[in-house]
């Protein structure tokens, strides 16, 4: 009843998916990935931006600038930067593309993570329906019994009575666990971004294939924290690049009119020449040089801030593994025991009941017991799912 594979519908045609195709459906159409991917192409856009040129200027002048006469000079100008800054911002600009890649493998862990939760709440809706109905049909069996009984005068109103409230509350329960499966279908088709009513086939059981610790380092949450020390280093280099002179170079052609210095007289129609060759230097960097240290600084604060968050999951993938091991011994426990003993007791106690032996407030603590065990026991197996996502969401299996 509670351990097999379940092919279970609620009056909708619905798709069955597996996990693995509702995870890869999701990862592909999710919004929250896709808005990730397009801010990653975004920064690698970016990249593109590093070896920006300064503007060329373009310098006209007109008026008495040698004499008397009305002369006219036209320059043109070109600053450059060193390679060296080029090559720091192109740095700066390939770690934030590599940030924003992994925020997106982030995302995708997450949307992972999510997709596993409600596909596996799913299942657990599921089983407890089963249990329920199972239920209904034992009490259903007892109030059409008793109202047989009531009839011909061998039982009394309290007994169907009684049979007919049991039988309603545990219908008011199945009525709530429908809702609350359309509930987890809109939230499934919602991370799926699908208007397809799937159904889970997976079995009810999940179970861990890895227990190695060693995994958790290449989280996308840890490589996203190293990454920032990437950013940073890159943001120094950037920083630094700035206290290195920049170069430019000129040109410009000019009208001199008048008794040159070689006793010859120009017009306007003669023009002269030259160059310029320029270069700036930095000397009041006490600001820049601040800055400097400033990311220095922020590059220590995230080295601890690794440091904190690799410690923090290595101790949550060892809380999980020994609460998975307390879940396998308590599931064991009621596959071995609880479960053998539960059946048995729901047997024998509607066998006495048909044959008098025992009266029907005793067959209710009885069926009771035995309902609360199965109940119990698809908990357990919850709980321990619950942990198994945990654990991969941690290893990244």
């Amino acid at each position: 009843l509670l351990v097999g594979i379940i092919s279970f519908q609620n009056g909708h045609a619905q798709t069955p998916i597996s996990l693995q195709a509702a995870i890869d459906t999701a990862i592909k159409n999710n919004m929250l990935v896709k808005n990730d991917q397009l801010k990653a192409n975004y920064h690698q856009m970016l990249t593109q931006t590093a070896r920006v040129i300064p503007a060329t200027q373009m310098i006209g002048d007109v008026g008495q600038v040698n004499s008397i006469y009305v002369d006219t000079k036209l320059g043109i100008s070109q600053s450059i930067l060193l390679p060296k800054v080029y090559s720091s911002q192109k740095a700066l600009l390939v770690a934030e593309w590599k940030s924003s890649q992994l925020d997106q493998k982030i995302t995708e862990a997450d949307i992972k993570r999510q997709v596993t939760q409600v596909y596996y709440s799913m299942l657990y809706n599921q089983q407890q329906q089963i249990v329920l109905k199972y239920t209904d049909s034992l009490y259903d069996g007892f109030y059409k019994k008793a109202t047989l009984r009531l009839q011909k005068g061998e039982a009394n109103i309290l007994e169907k009575l009684s049979a007919e409230t049991q039988l309603g509350q545990i219908r008011n329960q199945l009525q709530r666990l429908q809702q609350e499966a359309a509930s987890w279908q809109l939230q499934f088709q919602y991370l799926l971004n699908s208007v397809t009513p799937f159904i889970p086939t997976a079995v009810f059981k999940s179970t861990l294939t890895s227990m190695d610790t060693s995994s958790i380092n290449n989280h996308p949450i840890l490589q996203r924290v190293a990454q920032e020390q990437a950013n940073t280093a890159a943001a120094i280099l950037v920083e630094k690049s700035k206290l290195l002179p920049s170069f430019g170079v000129g040109y410009s052609n000019a009208s001199i009119q008048g008794i040159g210095a070689d006793d010859k007289r120009y017009n306007a129609a003669n023009r002269f020449h030259s160059a310029q060759l320029q270069m700036s230097i930095p000397i009041f960097n006490k600001s820049q040089k601040i800055k400097i240290n400033s990311a220095q600084f922020s590059q220590n604060i995230v080295l601890a801030k690794y440091n904190t968050q690799q410690q923090l999951l290595v101790n949550q993938f060892k809380q999980l593994l020994t609460q998975y091991q307390q879940d396998l011994l308590t599931v064991a426990y009621y596959e071995s025991t609880a479960l053998p003993n539960a059946q048995r007791i729901s047997q024998t106690a509607s066998l006495q009941l048909n044959n008098g032996n025992i009266n029907y407030l005793e067959w209710v603590q009885l069926i009771h017991q035995a309902t609360a065990v199965q109940t119990a026991y698809i908990d357990a197996i919850k709980d321990m799912n619950n942990t198994v996502i945990q654990l991969q969401f941690l290893s990244q299996q």
